[in-house]
């Protein structure tokens, strides 16, 4: 069909902070909002996003000092964090 791609290797949820607060974002949703309707859904990640600060933002990069080198130790993509 004309599409270029070509295959990469798996990356690992646990070592892209995004998906982090991804995860945060969709426990309080599930949490705290449990809406019902799609605005209320929206509403919930609005009030969830006004909570992320840069203090939060920092933790979610800096867990990467200790997630790259126990990934490295253990020579596998998953070490447990």
């Amino acid at each position: 069909m004309g599409v270029n791609w070509w295959t990469t290797p798996a990356e690992p949820p646990h070592l892209d902070p995004i998906d982090n607060f991804w995860h945060k974002l969709k426990e309080y949703i599930w949490r705290e909002v449990k809406h019902r309707t799609k605005q209320e859904c929206i509403q919930g990640i609005k009030a969830c996003w006004v909570t992320i600060t840069v203090e939060k933002c920092q933790r979610y990069i800096g867990h990467l000092n200790k997630e790259i080198p126990a990934v490295i130790a253990c020579d596998v993509s998953a070490a447990g964090y």
